[in-house]
């Protein structure tokens, strides 16, 4: 037993990569994401009337199932029927145009994130996952754990280390995954690791009730960009934890279906207003060749203009 690492050939070829290698895993940086978020609102903005009118149908489904998840809950079986008629009938060529479509498990790290940008990756079916770490630790320090997702948090400490927050606030992370040390400068490594082994992050946060770790600020001025690149600024660090840039996902919470606001009752009501919405969706998109033709004269999403 074993897996394939695969590794994208530059920035430019992720989403090509992607499609081609179509992983089971995939670990990205915000900005990978974001823009992948873009591509599709892009895409959007060329699709017809009735294609933006399926997918708003399809993404309020999913926010309501998201919503059961991020509360640890078991949705209504209506509306697990209703999301499983949305990926088939939207989601999956989103996916697939993403090269996500066998992901089972999508993580982001090495600088914050939109809470609604993952929001947005579950409504969509997949399984998204914020960790936390740094090259002095060799990787993951946190990990979200697999029952619950808190949004706005870097999740628990790792199960082969250990994480706590110092009186002064700072972020600590011990465990045999730590480095040696910098290459010949003992007085560096000295002020990174003192002498009970524990490794200064530099970050600034706390841990909640749950246990779960939430980073608030940098005590330095270097501060990790979306792109995961170091850069010099005093923006606060948190910030990217609980808004939304100008170049982020300022209307995801938008895109929610009025619709689909009763889909949490087991009422008749709410099987009725389910399939009536599939039938109407699969009446539409047999009836009025919703999906454009290529090239070829063969049907395709419309995702394949994204790129």
């Amino acid at each position: 037993m074993g897996s394939e690492m695969h590794f994208a050939e530059s920035p430019e070829t992720v989403p090509h990569n992607l499609r081609e290698v179509q992983p089971t895993a995939f670990l990205a940086v915000p900005r990978v994401w974001e823009k992948f978020y873009s591509g599709v609102t892009i895409a959007l903005k060329d699709a017809t009337p009735l294609q933006n009118w399926m997918y708003r149908q399809a993404l309020g489904l999913g926010y309501q199932l998201t919503e059961y998840k991020l509360q640890g809950d078991t949705a209504p079986l209506p509306l697990r029927l209703a999301n499983q008629a949305a990926y088939w009938l939207v989601f999956r060529n989103i996916r697939r145009m993403l090269g996500l479509d066998r992901c089972r498990l999508a993580f982001t790290g090495a600088a914050p994130i939109a809470p609604d940008l993952i929001r947005w990756y579950l409504a969509l079916g997949i399984d998204m996952r914020e960790v936390y770490g740094q090259t002095e630790n060799c990787g993951v320090a946190t990990v979200m754990p697999p029952d619950r997702i808190k949004l706005g948090s870097v999740g628990k400490a790792a199960p082969w280390g250990e994480v706590k927050v110092s009186p002064e606030g700072e972020i600590l992370i011990k465990g045999d995954f730590l480095f040696m040390g910098y290459l010949n400068q003992p007085e560096k490594t000295a002020e990174t690791i003192d002498p009970d082994g524990w490794l200064h992050t530099g970050d600034v946060g706390y841990v909640d009730t749950d246990g779960y770790l939430v980073i608030t600020d940098r005590i330095k001025d270097l501060i990790i960009t979306s792109t995961g690149f170091a850069s010099r600024g005093t923006t606060r660090r948190n910030s990217a934890h609980t808004t939304r840039g100008s170049n982020g996902p300022a209307t995801l919470s938008q895109a929610r279906c009025a619709f689909v606001n009763s889909l949490g009752s087991n009422g008749p009501s709410s099987w009725s207003m389910i399939f009536s919405a599939i039938a109407t969706i699969l009446v539409s998109a047999f009836t009025s060749g919703m999906l454009p033709k290529n090239s070829a004269g063969s049907r395709t999403s419309v995702l394949e203009r994204m790129v």
